[in-house]
């Protein structure tokens, strides 16, 4: 796996837990921690081939031994030693070939940015 990074408008975590923040009137807030998990690129599809531009996230690392045959297959033809369960797509404009393989960036990002979570919900 390589060592350069691709940054996209997107990126995969996982619920951490609940915290609070102060604002500078002394409220507190309620705040949702994310934990930033590795993001990599397991696949590029591409307008020629399947219609549209994405690049196919792998996320959410495993035991290699929870995962079936076809999903380590599919990990190992991107070049990925590790075991990742959930697969996404993000659609971009452009793609790029050499991006399979790569980690996500969350470079897209600025400090103060506004970010729209999205999760499943339980109860």
């Amino acid at each position: 796996m390589s060592d350069a990074k691709v940054s996209l408008p997107a990126f995969y975590g996982v619920k951490a837990g609940m915290t609070r923040i102060f604002d500078k009137n002394g409220n507190h807030v309620p705040v949702t921690v994310v934990k930033l998990i590795p993001n990599v690129i397991s696949q590029v599809k591409t307008a020629e081939k399947d219609g549209y531009n994405a690049y196919q996230i792998a996320y959410n690392e495993k035991r290699e031994a929870l995962l079936n045959s076809p999903d380590k297959g599919h990990l190992k033809k991107a070049n990925i030693e590790k075991a990742f369960s959930e697969l996404a797509e993000i659609k971009v404009s452009e793609v790029s070939a050499d991006s399979l393989g790569k980690e996500t960036s969350i470079d897209y990002f600025s400090v103060s940015t506004y970010v729209d979570v999205t999760g499943p919900m339980k109860g």
